[in-house]
């Protein structure tokens, strides 16, 4: 034991236990680490990410249920968000992000529990005008901006709850964000939750898959590039379904597509040949209520990989060979409860980040950074793991400018607790 560090002899028993119980093992495949910020304590259903400020990092729009506020959260660049004085109204359900007036900034639509549906107009420097419209239905679930008419505007789609006949309606834009209900793009009659736009049969329009709950099954409308939508005879599972995604998901070229499932039923994904007719890939990905399903490619290896926010579990990663074959990661992202997630490259490292939205007055909303494949600063031996062998170095030099892991210059006791705490974050 080094004379330089007194400090050293009650660590290192705590280090060398916690070297035992988790062994030297290599870095995981997918890894994230909480940043340590919380971001509203309500009930938050919803978040989207993107920059609202025009600053070249990606902000936030938290949406808060049950009289709370509607929230912004302004990234500074590094992956710490600070919340605006501004609030979007309140009891927010859904949340979305898009130029809706082309002005080239990001403006918000939001579903309103029991209320129109509103729009806020951003004037590029993240403050935000509501534009006093009233878009949809007043009892919508979900709202996706995309541009269903091919007028190089984005539209506005709503999925409404105990509707009858009008579970899935649009709202068409202008061009300046003047938005007008239409009774003319009712897509279908079902109990329709999720919604996914995307180019399924190579026609370069989008059409649509829906996720349908109560048992029913999840449908594939085809748009004429009007926005006129034809249903087809596909049925992609019963299960349940409050989610989907779109991406491909096996290296065809083709988009693909991922249902999340509700009621203790597993998450499947589905394989499309390309002209719009999708097979069951007979995955079944875990038991889980899952609320969200996000595609991303998270250990930068050029497939997808997913996340899902699951009610009553950690919220989960499955990592994807290449080949559209999923396996569950060995790390979960929070707590239980999380409703709802938004991704981009928070931290300005050129990866995928993770903001979560947890509901139900479970603990408040979390922010993960992707550290997948980085080098972890308290291995000092670069041998990819943090062991006995970094502490024995650290020690060893004590003096110098090696151990300085807080990089505040010294080298200290601070360094040897900045290393033990590596330790949950980089193995």
């Amino acid at each position: 034991m080094s004379p330089h560090c007194p400090l050293a002899v009650p660590y290192l028993t705590t280090f060398l236990a916690l070297l035992a119980s988790a062994g030297a093992a290599g870095q995981a495949p997918i890894e994230f680490a909480d940043s340590g910020q919380t971001l509203d304590e309500g009930s938050s259903t919803s978040i989207a990410a993107g920059d609202i400020d025009g600053d070249g990092d990606i902000d936030a729009i938290v949406a808060n249920c049950c009289g709370q506020p509607n929230t912004i959260w302004i990234n500074d660049g590094n992956g710490t968000f600070t919340e605006s004085a501004q609030t979007l109204g309140d009891s927010g359900i859904m949340v979305t992000l898009g130029d809706c007036d082309g002005d080239n900034d990001l403006d918000a639509v939001i579903v309103i529990s029991n209320q129109p549906n509103s729009l806020w107009i951003n004037d590029g420097k993240g403050t935000f005008t509501n534009s006093e419209q009233d878009i949809g239905r007043p009892n919508s679930v979900l709202v996706v901006l995309a541009d269903l008419d091919g007028d190089e505007d984005l539209d506005a789609i709503f999925t409404n709850r105990n509707t009858g006949s009008e579970v899935v309606t649009v709202a068409h834009n202008d061009g300046n964000g003047n938005f007008t209900n239409s009774s003319d793009y009712l897509i279908g009659t079902l109990w329709t939750y999720g919604l996914a736009f995307g180019d399924l049969n190579g026609d370069g329009h989008l059409d649509v898959v829906l996720a349908d709950y109560f048992g029913q099954p999840n449908r594939i409308m085809f748009n004429d590039g009007d926005g006129t939508f034809t249903g087809s005879d596909q049925a992609l599972g019963n299960s349940n379904s409050l989610t989907v995604a779109l991406g491909d998901l096996n290296g065809d070229g083709h988009l693909d597509a991922i249902f999340g499932n509700f009621q203790d039923e597993p998450d499947t994904v589905w394989f499309n040949d390309g002209n719009g007719t999708f097979t069951d890939s007979e995955q079944a990905l875990g038991e889980n209520r899952n609320c969200q399903v996000v595609l991303a490619d998270f250990d930068d290896d050029g497939d997808l990989d997913a996340i899902t926010c699951n009610l009553e579990e950690p919220n989960t990663i499955w990592t994807n060979d290449g080949n559209g074959v999923f396996t569950e990661s060995d790390q979960t992202l929070g707590y239980a409860n999380g409703f709802t997630v938004a991704l981009g490259d928070f931290d300005g490292d050129d990866d995928v980040d993770v903001m979560l939205a947890n509901a139900f007055d479970e603990p408040a909303n979390t922010v993960w950074f992707n550290v997948t494949g980085e080098t972890c600063p308290a291995d000092l031996t670069n041998d990819d793991v943090v062991d006995g062998a970094d502490l024995t170095l650290l020690l060893g030099g004590w003096n110098t400018a090696n151990g300085d892991l807080n990089g505040d210059g010294n080298t200290d006791g601070a360094d040897l607790t900045s290393l033990l705490g590596a330790w949950g974050a980089c193995p």
